[in-house]
């Protein structure tokens, strides 16, 4: 069996492998060179993955320490032909950089902001037979849909594709996208679909632009919030926040087969109604 860990530097990863079998990039690196150097990391992952193989051959259990945070990152860990779990370690930025910063090797706060710009959610489609989230010890507020209505209110978008404001965006998403779904959390998804657009506003002449907001959107969804959903209508939400803007992007549907019909249909779907919801400045 193979157990996948999945995070951000800080998250207390390697932390929870300690005394069980693992094989860390990070000590791999170490070993085969030092412990800063990212030039061969080919190399690293070649002994990594190399080592995973033996373990799957000796059929034993392995713990994989690595960032693992995108769906390529960890498209390897499925050609081995056993059971593969994901545990996605989750633990607010500030804290992650605080930890970072009092460890012996540290990243910086640029990395660990960069990795949260890379955030894939694993879900069962990938392959995954269980999904685990490990929270740390850290305070999160419970999700209220009103609050997060407030905050959105007035919240500028001008640019390209926006003369709306977000909360004229998200309700207008959320009109159309009832029409075709009933259930609960998947309406509430549509609604908070571009939460990822709070922490990644910038500005130049052209606009306002949102880089990574839906990958950004994600991580906060998941690791600045209490939930009362439940773990598989967590990962659904989790999945259209995560990938809403992916259809817009040619050969979506050829990168993303692995997707169920049920996910593939439901991000078709909304795609449709996120942009039936714009109101693009070439309309004003």
């Amino acid at each position: 069996m193979i157990n996948v860990l999945i995070g951000i530097s800080g998250s207390g990863k390697s932390t929870y492998t300690q005394n069980k079998l693992h094989v860390s990039s990070d000590e791999i690196r170490k070993e085969l060179y030092t412990e800063t150097d990212q030039t061969h990391n080919a190399e690293v992952f070649r002994t990594y993955h190399a080592r995973i193989a033996s373990a799957v051959a000796q059929d034993e259990d392995i713990w994989c320490d690595a960032t693992n945070l995108t769906i390529k990152d960890r498209r390897h860990y499925f050609t081995y032909g056993v059971e593969v779990n994901a545990y996605v370690f989750l633990i607010s930025p500030q804290l992650a950089c605080q930890r970072d910063y009092c460890r012996h090797r540290s990243v910086g706060a640029d990395v660990i902001y960069k990795q949260i710009k890379r955030f894939q959610v694993p879900t069962y489609d990938e392959g995954f037979t269980n999904i685990h989230f490990i929270y740390n010890d850290y305070p999160r507020m419970p999700f209220d849909i009103n609050t997060y209505a407030k905050q959105i209110a007035g919240f500028a978008q001008t640019g390209r594709y926006h003369t709306e404001d977000l909360l004229e965006h998200s309700s207008m998403a959320y009109s159309l996208f009832c029409n075709k779904y009933n259930q609960k959390h998947l309406r509430q998804a549509a609604f908070i679909h571009d939460i990822g657009k709070l922490y990644t506003r910038t500005k130049n002449s052209t606009g306002y632009h949102f880089y990574n907001h839906a990958q950004v959107g994600t991580y906060m969804f998941l690791a600045m919030y209490q939930h009362d959903l439940s773990h598989d209508e967590l990962l659904d939400v989790a999945l259209l926040i995560n990938f809403h803007d992916e259809t817009l992007h040619p050969g979506f549907e050829k990168r993303f087969s692995f997707l169920s019909d049920g996910h593939m249909q439901l991000l078709l779907n909304f795609s449709e109604c996120d942009r039936l919801a714009c109101r693009s400045e070439s309309e004003e």
